[in-house]
């Protein structure tokens, strides 16, 4: 699944990093509700990013859940700090996200803070998110 998100890059996926200065000694959850999916299209992967150098490279962890009508996604036991996510639609269940004509995705994908790149991926800075409480929720658009 490594390479599926080295590939998601590259067509300008879903991202979360961390780069904490506050550790925490307890674990914490972050969850992200993902609104604009098709609620019986497949399975939602996503992929957890700790840092702006290991973005869209390489994940601290992966996801994937079954698409219903609300669809969350939780990555658990979390250090407090910043992370970056992107989360996409598998619709026919090949574990990559599709593209076409000059690579952009044929599948639905998103990143957190509905970031958005100039021509490709947004930077780690545009979808980072700080998680600062036991846990914390926020919402990935599917685009």
């Amino acid at each position: 699944m490594g390479s599926n998100f080295r590939f998601l890059s590259l067509s300008a996926l879903v991202a979360l990093g961390t780069a904490s200065a506050a550790v925490s000694a307890s674990a914490a959850d972050l969850s992200f509700e993902v609104t604009g999916h098709q609620p019986a299209g497949g399975k939602l992967r996503a992929a957890l990013f700790a840092d702006s150098a290991s973005f869209l490279e390489a994940p601290l962890k992966t996801v994937e859940v079954a698409a219903s009508d609300v669809s969350i996604v939780v990555f658990r036991d979390l250090q407090v700090g910043t992370y970056a996510v992107t989360v996409y639609q598998d619709n026919n269940s090949n574990n990559r996200l599709d593209r076409g004509l000059f690579n952009i995705p044929t599948e639905p994908y998103g990143f957190s803070r509905d970031a958005r790149g100039d021509g490709g991926p947004p930077k780690f800075r545009d979808a980072q998110i700080e998680l600062r409480e036991p846990s914390a929720k926020f919402t990935v658009k599917l685009r």
